[in-house]
């Protein structure tokens, strides 16, 4: 699979914190790349400045739109 694109990841946020408990970024993001069935190598890719993944910055623009 693809990595998603931030608007595509609001719904698979919503759904995992829809269980009413207390949840940190890294849980969250560790439960989605798993529902996804994300590959290593899609969650290894780095942005150009190399400080963050991918997948992380995406993710943390969905939470902050959300």
């Amino acid at each position: 699979m693809t990595l998603p694109t931030y608007d595509q990841l609001f719904d698979p946020i919503l759904h995992a914190l829809s269980d009413g408990a207390e949840h940190n970024a890294r849980q969250i993001a560790d439960r989605i790349a798993g529902q996804l069935e994300l590959s290593e190598d899609d969650l290894a890719l780095m942005l150009a400045s190399g400080k963050h993944t991918l997948f992380y910055d995406r993710m943390s623009w969905a939470r902050t739109y959300l």
